[in-house]
């Protein structure tokens, strides 16, 4: 899956147009209840270009989502059983965020020693 397809600046602007008068249009259609009716139905069942455009790029970004989604779960699949952490490296990770004044000495190496389990 490919990255979406994004609208260039002139497609938008034509489309724009088109649909400022295609609302004009509309809105001269409201003069009596029968035609803002059918304007209604005629909205729903025919969406405009700009519409179209829009709707096609949403769901191509959804389904860029989901592909990415479905990509990072079969890499953490792949990684989660290969990470494996010792329970020597756990206490030594621990003794130096308990430890830890931003220089290691001799002294700050032994209190870290003392702290490791046998």
């Amino acid at each position: 899956m490919g990255i979406p397809q994004q609208i260039n600046r002139q497609e938008l602007a034509d489309l724009q147009k088109s649909e400022a008068v295609r609302i004009l249009i509309e809105a001269a259609a409201q003069a009596t209840p029968v035609t803002a009716a059918l304007a209604t139905i005629l909205r729903f069942t025919h969406p405009s270009d700009l519409q179209k455009a829009l709707d096609k790029q949403r769901s191509d970004m959804i389904a860029t989502a989901v592909d990415h989604e479905a990509r990072l779960s079969v890499v953490e699949a792949f990684v989660r059983p290969r990470l494996r952490i010792s329970i020597r490296a756990l206490a030594l990770g621990r003794a130096v965020s308990e430890l830890s004044t931003g220089t290691l000495g001799r002294r700050f190496l032994v209190r870290i020693y003392r702290h490791l389990p046998s």
